[in-house]
């Protein structure tokens, strides 16, 4: 223990960030390590005697106009987002960096555990693994993801990092020496380690648990949407039971779901001519379904009256209820090919279901891509 030191790198714009770090420095040093602290930001006076060293590096590299992208799901809908603010994977390698320069000047130190302030995760548990390691072992890492290795903890010889991990002191330094272009820090950072160090001396700690007082969501503004859930277990019957069909009706409309949040425009050239029918499809009863709940506006058209009451009927199942969210419905007879000529409104989502398919005919195929060509 005594040839060990913690350095922990941490950005304070809070006062409970501050809270939080002295509370993680005077746990470390209650367990009789001595401790580096390092940052970006000015510490204030009472921390500062809290440590053993205490490194503040001014100058705040971040990314040239590269950002991360984060994503999270909602409603069972994956979305992305560029983060609000620059990248630091330079800021902290240049934290450890320090770190490490001044230990080898002061020779008294053999290992680091490095850590991030704000983290969570057992210490005892995380030390034990350390201790138990193989001989022959270096380093030790924490899984992140795609077995990569987490860069906000692990431990090390600093004689191993001062080998391996590259300085870097600027963004274009940083994506020079990136082996694969994936700029994400702890990809940078496995990639680095693997190519120079063997497996064998690497102890890979894969299930271990570590969490983050302090989420990443304020890099990303996501937009509210209060919108029911994305579900198709009160569909229409006819679309459970519809086969193919099904698939291309449920990828259609997540799509929609996802991509257009406010009124999404539904146009559907040739409706739905029977009521609950298996091999029609009801492909109106679908749209009205959808808007009716999800919101929306549908417009309809068939160059047939009797197929446009049928249609009517699909409608009123679900478009003027007490549950209706829908915006706008109408229908048109008209020819599908002259009413899209004439039809100068944006459509979000555009059905084609006119000429029926016969084998050995390419009428309708042909027809579809006339009519689809037009708009």
């Amino acid at each position: 223990m005594n040839n060990e030191i913690f350095v922990i790198g941490a950005w304070t714009d809070t006062k409970l960030k501050e809270q939080n770090l002295i509370s993680v420095i005077k746990d470390i040093k209650s367990k009789n390590y001595p401790v580096c602290l390092v940052a970006h930001c000015s510490i204030s006076k009472e921390i500062q005697e809290l440590v053993d060293y205490y490194i503040y590096e001014k100058e705040n590299v971040l990314s040239l106009n590269w950002k991360l992208t984060f994503w999270r799901m909602r409603n069972g809908i994956r979305e992305e987002k560029p983060s609000l603010v620059d990248y630091h994977g330079v800021a902290c390698l240049m934290n450890i960096r320090n770190s490490i320069d001044l230990l080898l000047a002061k020779e008294k130190f053999q290992y680091i555990h490095y850590r991030e302030a704000d983290l969570e995760y057992d210490f005892d548990s995380y030390m034990k693994s350390w201790n138990e390691r193989s001989e022959i072992s270096p380093v030790m890492f924490v899984h992140y993801q795609d077995n990569r290795y987490r860069t906000d903890l692990f431990s090390c010889e600093v004689d191993w990092y001062n080998l391996v991990i590259p300085r870097v002191q600027s963004w274009q330094e940083y994506t020079d020496k990136s082996i694969t272009n994936n700029l994400i820090l702890e990809y940078w950072f496995s990639d680095i380690v693997d190519k120079i160090t063997k497996q064998e001396h690497i102890t890979f700690i894969k299930d271990f648990q570590v969490g983050n007082k302090w989420t990443q969501a304020h890099y990303v503004e996501w937009d509210d949407d209060s919108r029911k859930i994305l579900s198709f277990n009160e569909a229409p019957s006819i679309l459970l039971q519809s086969g193919n069909r099904k698939d291309s009706f449920v990828k259609a409309l997540t799509e929609l779901y996802k991509n257009k949040k406010d009124n999404p425009k539904i146009v559907e050239i040739g409706v739905s001519r029977y009521e609950s029918n298996l091999i029609d499809g009801d492909s109106t009863s679908v749209f009205a379904w959808y808007i009716s709940n999800f919101s929306g506006s549908y417009h309809g058209c068939d160059i047939s009256d009797v197929n446009l009451k049928m249609a009517q009927i699909a409608l009123k199942k679900y478009i003027g209820t007490e549950k209706d969210n829908s915006i706008n419905v109408a229908l048109t007879c008209k020819d599908g090919l002259e009413f899209l000529k004439s039809y100068n409104k944006p459509i979000d989502l555009l059905y084609l279901d006119t000429i029926d398919w016969e084998k050995g005919s390419y009428e309708s195929g042909l027809y579809h891509l006339v009519i689809i060509s037009c708009n």
